[in-house]
């Protein structure tokens, strides 16, 4: 073997879903991947990497590893393409991702590795293994980061350092592996300040960190670059703004690299990080919309969902966006096990009472993916089947409310009657169509979100020129 080949595969599944659910699987680039193999593209070893969903371009790759990362609603899918690759060519599969970190206890014989957390430094160390002993798993055993199973049994190793300086690692190269990007987007963070109870990052990442301004201006203009037409930024990081004297240094780096006159930015914030300051910064940074968390509008609830926040801080949040001409979007969940009826009509009115100030409201029947105390609750009341049994579709965003089957839910809503609840996501789906037609919401989104917007495409595996009897696409 004179160069091994790697294969980082997303799990984007888009068959057997609807319109809404398949172009959600192809919206932006799953960064992960991505950054994955940047990383081990600058390691000083004999490699050949590609970065694709369609398993024929991977048949066609011929790599001896395959990465697999997969979130909890394509998890049954993930084993289906990590069973039928074994089938046909036998590679050593690895397998990481969201849902396998919040779940390391479930690793199938269809995968030989898995890996928690972040995989940069863990991949390193396999490969390294991989090259110098070979693929038994006795090779990988002591590396940290690494779930195998063993005798029958699944050893789980204590988690890999953390990455503390995310300025070490290199720009995700997006222009090596993308042909279509999606909506373009940048993460600038690892983790989050806050917990909430629905919530599985505390237990993805531990701990939170960040970028440098200069780092993210880095980013930014790599990506202008490389791919001209941009007019539009989202920062995806789960909180962007968190630290302020952040935000003011990257401001000042915008305004002096004219940033701000070839591009918009939107991002989601923690209503309790806004003030008068901090929405000035962002206007001035060219920051068209931004969304946060408001979960409900019941003051009580909201306390057990979400501790650091309040409603009168989720209506201030909305009064200095709309002030500054910040568009504003809220995300709202509903059917937790201690809401009432009086909980959903709370949110209603909330709602109904910022319909002039709103431009989007998306509203989620509570999933209780693993890692969240959503999830222990669910695995307490017996809602959850045996893991080898289990149909992952379950757990899948149910955000689009025209697809929402409550047949096909796990149910979590204890103090609310089914058909109640139902009915409540009918009226507020309702409400929402009215303040997108207040509000001209489509036409916004298509003129900035999505301007110049093309479903998410890989590049074919190509001639590498340090491999040059690999068959180019």
């Amino acid at each position: 073997m004179n160069r091994l080949r790697i294969a980082l595969v997303p799990m984007l599944m888009t068959e057997d879903r609807s319109y809404y659910q398949a172009t959600y699987q192809r919206f932006m680039v799953p960064l992960g991947p991505i950054a994955l193999a940047s990383y081990l593209e600058s390691l000083d070893l004999p490699l050949d990497i590609l970065v694709h969903d369609q398993i024929d371009a991977v048949l066609d790759f011929k790599p001896h590893i395959i990465g697999l990362s997969s979130v909890s609603e394509n998890f049954g899918y993930a084993q289906k393409i990590a069973s039928s690759l074994k089938e046909k060519m036998n590679p050593f599969i690895v397998v990481g991702g969201p849902h396998f970190t919040s779940l390391p206890e479930f690793l199938p014989d269809c995968f030989d590795l898995g890996v928690i957390g972040e995989g940069e430094g863990v991949l390193e160390k396999i490969i390294r293994a991989y090259l110098q002993e070979g693929s038994q798993k006795k090779h990988f055993k002591q590396i940290p980061g690494v779930v195998l199973k063993d005798d029958g049994k699944i050893h789980v190793n204590a988690r890999a350092p953390q990455i503390l300086n995310l300025d070490s690692l290199p720009l995700p190269n997006r222009k090596r592996w993308v042909k279509h990007q999606g909506v373009p987007h940048i993460m600038t963070t690892r983790g989050c300040v806050y917990r909430c109870f629905f919530c599985a990052e505390p237990s993805i990442f531990k701990g939170f960190r960040q970028a440098s301004p200069e780092r993210i201006v880095q980013e930014v203009e790599s990506l202008l670059e490389h791919f001209p037409m941009t007019s539009h930024i989202r920062f995806y990081d789960d909180i962007f703004p968190v630290n302020k004297k952040r935000l003011r240094e990257l401001c000042e780096l915008f305004e002096a690299r004219k940033i701000t006159q070839r591009v918009s930015f939107s991002c989601f914030i923690h209503a309790r990080l806004v003030d008068e300051e901090v929405a000035g910064l962002l206007k001035r940074m060219n920051f068209i919309f931004v969304q946060f968390g408001a979960e409900t509008g019941s003051p009580q609830l909201l306390k057990q969902l979400k501790p650091e926040a309040s409603v009168a801080l989720n209506q201030n949040a909305i009064d200095l966006f709309y002030n500054k001409g910040i568009r504003v979007g809220l995300t709202l969940i509903v059917g937790t096990p201690e809401e009432m009826a009086a909980d959903l009509n709370a949110t209603y009115q909330f709602v109904r009472k910022n319909k002039k100030k709103l431009t989007d409201v998306e509203i989620s029947p509570a999933v209780a993916l693993p890692g969240t105390s959503l999830w222990d609750y669910a695995r307490t009341k017996g809602l959850v089947p045996d893991l080898e049994r289990i149909d992952w579709e379950v757990f899948r965003d149910a955000a689009h409310l025209k697809d929402f089957d409550v047949e096909k839910y796990i149910y979590l809503a204890e103090q609310i009657p089914p058909d109640l609840f139902v009915s409540f996501l009918g009226k507020i789906g309702a409400l929402i169509h009215e303040i997108h037609q207040l509000q001209q919401t489509e036409r916004f989104l298509m003129e900035n979100y999505l301007a110049g917007y093309v479903p998410l495409a890989f590049h074919a595996p190509t001639l590498s020129p340090s491999n040059p009897h690999r068959k180019s696409a």
